[in-house]
């Protein structure tokens, strides 16, 4: 996706991931994408490695590969209290009513506040509450009255939660990254005396005004009470406020000019580069996260610290100028240093990366680095790490900023990170089982209070007021188990234990916490017929023999085995399945946990009304589900063809992101998935590219390791075309379009004639290609109303043969040429197996694909109709390409075309049809797959 990935509703947006591999291993670029992403290569080609790291980083967890994420923060971050203007029309209308109506008496502008107040009196009323007297008067009285003649609909209860949800979100990012953010700021600058005079100047270089008892309590203040005081302005302002700390390091450790002429008011009167480069980096309003490496030690002694760093971050394009440029100035001035230290360096880039390790490893670095640099803004180590790598500079467009030094480290994730599920480490799922059903009992409960009989007999002859009710009330709750609450008897629970002897149990009842529970298994085991792997359920059963109930084993976990239609323990299952059941619970588990929104509390309104599970769910997720990161390293290992490319389709269609390796033939023909090849470059680096299925395809099987076979098998679209000259124009029209590289062009005479590269029967009986023919004006005005035709009639039932002869196919045959005869071998065989439907026909409006072009394209003064009545005139016994050559020097060649197409100023209205029909036959070639479009 273009855009990233966007990690739910009020959170960021992940753009790229950028992952710099151990021991000189290489650097590779992943662009912010939802979905999963197959990782495939040879054995040895580094697939393993780059998982690990990935993985190791959306866990927060130090590894020996530098990993870092850039995100853009969402547009509510510091935005204020929630106005109508952010709410759901439905919600906004209802709380608009309320709010500017008189015949209501709430009278708060806080759409929140509103919601909440709404939302707990309806639980009450839900509930049970008393019913209002006449004239009884308290705020909200009216609102009350209200909801107890008009009750909220679901749509109203979910339209007022997405308005809590909505305060929800910008309160966590305030709380768990803004506020910690800005207290640590503040910190820092105190310690730096980052205040008073220094601190008004820097803020006066950026276009910041404070007022002087702003300043003095910035410096003075307590620092608890004040330091939210810092985000009142919003976040660029905080961000830019963040930023200034450099300009005091730039001026007395760098001693950079720009800064005396910044305080000292001299200079041009213009923003000194990396001041303008500050506000453009504070107006991105992006993030850099940052994994913690092995030789970070954040917080000390606790090697088991999970967490982020977290920088600021901006993208270099024509709306950063100064960014761009101070970016620039500060790479060419790291590496004429280098290059001053080793002028060998020069023709190498590993070389240069060695003379920068052998700096920073050997030498005061810092001090290297600020006696060249333009400004310290840019010089994050990190980056600088990622910029002298063997493989050269990045080729993504995103840079990291310094804060001041003083970024940001997190020890939980942001708001919307998805929850990671380990494929290749699954769950004990008898422990799993065990533990979910000893829960059950109330373990987790204290044990009832030893009933005193006397006692008891003592509180029933106490006096039948009210203080004697509130005494019986309260003896009664003392003798329940620990935090639970009285209920009606359906929502009791009593197990019934009986059998023919004392060791075997035949009946539990009245257990709806165990009902529950079976439920949740059962749809976990919902995935398991997905993969193709034999098994169809999952259910969860009491065990009726005591003593295993004795040896801490009460419950059974059965699957359903397809071929027998028997529930069977997983213990009788084959390895593989006993492990997918595992990754299925483990699956559904993750699921269940990112569906729950961090803002769901109990203390929530809305929480405990009667809504049905489904409406709860999704009302307190605000509409968002959730999403899982999984990864996992041949996962496909063990099981069959089918099974292999069930398992990978099965995991892209979940929600979030992945990341999964496998070597397999199988896995390029999965739909969903995106496809990312992991190879060796020619220094040996472990690097990323596209499969590039659509290349040569020798040269395709040898770099992936497969057969020529399963190369075709992993092709979606064939198009069928004349000859070269219309495979460079349909091959030019869709470069670098999505899906593009799951088709290949076949030309259907000259020197590579189709029947030298595959016949119809390989296209039409071996293969489940769609295929999108191109024909000239002449050859589509005989065959498209033919299939057409032939389409309809076999729609109709109407037998396969009396079909080709009604539809005038068979008429057809005896007037074909050669080619002509290929393409009708394909249509019948086509008929014959019922897959018409892959076979599409576009007709071009010319009787050469040159003449789509400008005719200009190729030096020709005059249209194409012009040449051709011309042609038809005095070029008797040649072709019109070579007329045109002979009569006007014009060569409409191989070389020419390719120019004449990426010459276009603007195409004509028949290259659109052509692009378009090209591109819509590879969209429906991939939906037949399954591969969902993206935007």
């Amino acid at each position: 996706m273009k855009d990233g990935w966007h990690l739910g509703p009020g959170a960021g947006t992940i753009l790229g991931i950028e992952v710099l591999l151990p021991n000189s291993m290489g650097r590779i670029w992943l662009e912010g994408a939802e979905g999963l992403h197959l990782l495939y290569g040879r054995n040895g080609s580094g697939k393993s490695t780059v998982v690990d790291a990935l993985r190791g980083f959306f866990k927060g967890q130090g590894t020996s590969a530098k990993v870092r994420c850039f995100m853009r923060l969402p547009d509510s971050i510091l935005e204020g209290p929630t106005r109508l203007a952010d709410v759901e029309q439905d919600a906004a209308d209802l709380l608009r009513t309320i709010i500017e109506s008189d015949q209501f008496s709430l009278l708060a502008d806080e759409p929140t506040y509103v919601a909440e107040t709404l939302l707990r009196m309806q639980q009450t009323i839900d509930e049970g509450g008393e019913t209002l007297e006449e004239g009884e008067i308290f705020p909200g009285d009216r609102e009350y009255r209200y909801l107890e003649e008009h009750s909220l609909t679901d749509e109203a209860r979910i339209g007022l939660q997405k308005v809590i949800a909505h305060e929800e979100c910008k309160s966590d990012w305030l709380h768990s990254f803004a506020l910690p953010w800005a207290r640590d700021c503040l910190i820092t600058c105190r310690e730096r005396d980052h205040t008073g005079d220094l601190l008004r100047d820097c803020l006066q270089a950026v276009g910041m005004e404070r007022s002087d008892e702003w300043i003095h309590e910035f410096g003075e203040e307590d620092l608890d009470p004040w330091y939210p005081k810092l985000l009142g302005y919003g976040w660029e302002q905080f961000a830019l406020l963040a930023l200034t700390l450099n300009i005091p390091h730039d001026g007395g450790v760098l001693e950079l000019p720009y800064v005396d002429d910044l305080f000292g008011n001299q200079g041009d009167g213009g923003l000194p580069l990396p001041v303008a480069a500050m506000q453009e980096v504070a107006a991105s309003r992006m993030i850099c996260l940052e994994n913690i490496g092995y030789d970070d030690v954040y917080p000390p002694n606790q090697p088991d610290w999970r967490g982020w760093e977290v920088s600021l971050a901006a993208k270099l394009s024509d709306e950063t100028p100064s960014l761009t440029k101070l970016w620039s100035d500060t790479k060419d001035a790291l590496r004429s240093a280098l290059l001053r230290i080793n002028p060998h360096a020069s023709e190498s880039t590993r070389e240069l990366a060695a003379t920068y390790r052998l700096i920073a490893r050997h030498s005061d670095w810092n001090t290297f680095v600020e006696g060249v640099i333009p400004s310290i803004l840019l010089a994050e180590r990190t980056q600088l790490d990622f910029l002298f790598a063997e493989d050269g500079p990045p080729d993504h467009p995103y840079v990291c900023a310094e804060a001041g030094f003083t970024g940001l480290v997190i020890d939980g994730p942001l708001l919307g990170w998805p929850v990671v599920v380990e494929l290749d480490d699954p769950i004990d799922a008898d422990s799993w089982l065990t533990a979910g059903f000893s829960a059950l009992l109330g373990s987790e409960s204290e044990p009832p209070a030893i009933r005193d009989e006397f006692l008891t007999e003592v509180v029933g002859h106490v006096v039948g007021d009210d203080f004697g009710d509130e005494i019986r009330t309260k003896f009664e709750q003392s003798m329940r188990p620990g935090g639970s609450k009285p209920g009606s008897k359906s929502d009791s629970t009593e197990l019934l234990w009986s059998g023919p002897d004392a060791t075997a149990l035949e009946a539990i009842a009245e257990f709806p916490q165990f009902d529950a529970f079976r439920d949740r298994v059962s749809a976990f085991g919902d995935l398991l017929p997905r993969l193709q792997i034999g098994l169809g359920g999952l259910r969860a059963e009491p065990t009726w023999w005591l003593p295993d109930w004795i040896d801490g084993k009460p419950v059974r976990l059965e699957a359903l085995d397809q071929p027998t239609d028997t529930w069977v323990g997983i213990g009788d299952l084959s390895d593989a399945q006993r492990r997918w059941v595992a990754i299925a619970i483990q699956i559904g588990e993750a699921r269940k946990e990112a569906a729950r929104p961090r803002y769901a509390r109990e203390q929530r309104p809305g929480i405990h009304t009667n809504w049905g599970k489904e409406l709860r769910q999704t009302t307190l997720a605000g509409g968002y589900a959730g999403s899982i990161a999984l990864f996992g390293d041949e996962i496909d290992a063990g099981v069959h063809v089918a099974a292999s490319k069930a398992i990978f389709r099965t995991l892209a269609e979940i929600p979030g992101i992945g990341f999964v390796s496998s070597h397999s033939p199988t896995a390029l023909r999965t739909p969903l998935v995106r496809l990312v090849n992991v190879h060796r470059n020619d220094s040996g680096k472990i690097a990323v590219t596209s499969p590039g299925l659509a290349d040569d395809v020798e040269k395709t099987a040898r770099r992936l390791g497969i057969d020529l076979t399963d190369v075709l098998a992993s092709m979606y679209l064939a198009v069928i075309v004349e000859g070269s000259h219309d495979r460079i124009v349909i091959e030019e029209l869709i470069r670098g379009e999505e899906y593009t590289d799951r088709m290949f062009v076949i030309e259907g005479r000259g020197t590579r004639s189709m029947t030298a590269v595959a016949d119809s029967r390989l296209l039409v009986d071996f293969c489940d290609l769609r295929l999108l023919i191109v024909l000239d004006n002449v050859g589509n005005d005989r065959f498209k109303p033919v299939l057409d035709s032939l389409k309809n009639l076999c729609n109709q039932g109407v037998a396969v043969r009396n079909a080709i002869k009604e539809s005038g196919l068979e008429q057809l045959r005896s007037e074909s040429t050669p080619e002509e005869r290929t393409l009708i071998e394909i249509l019948e065989r086509g008929a014959c197996r019922r897959v018409l439907d892959r076979i599409d026909i576009h007709g071009l409006p010319a009787r050469d694909i040159a003449e789509l072009l400008p005719p200009n394209s190729f030096g020709l003064e005059h249209d194409w109709s012009h040449y051709g009545n011309e042609f038809r005139s005095t070029g008797r016994g040649r072709d019109f390409k070579t007329w045109l050559r002979e009569e006007y020097h014009v060569s409409i060649s191989q070389k020419t075309l390719k120019k004449a197409v990426t010459g276009l100023d603007q195409m004509t209205d028949a290259l659109i049809a052509l692009q378009e029909a090209v591109l819509v036959a590879a969209e429906m070639a991939s939906r037949d797959r399954g591969l969902s479009v993206t935007e």
